[in-house]
């Protein structure tokens, strides 16, 4: 279950069509800190805030994609 921060952001501002690592990008500069956020975490905590961006943009182009065709 990803956190509602990320999910709010990923669904408001990203584009179905925009690559991963924007995203990431994206979500990590939107942080209370941006990047210094992003670069305090640890190594894991960084790898689970990336899997989770990833997880809801690949959810939001299905959805996308579910409703298109």
């Amino acid at each position: 279950m990803a956190h509602p921060i990320i999910r709010q952001i990923v669904n408001r501002d990203c584009h179905v069509g925009t690559p991963y690592r924007k995203v990431v990008r994206h979500v990590a500069s939107r942080l209370n800190g941006g990047w210094k956020t992003f670069k305090g975490l640890n190594r894991n905590d960084r790898r689970v805030f990336i899997c989770e961006c990833c997880e809801i943009h690949l959810e939001n182009r299905q959805l996308f994609l579910d409703m298109r065709f």
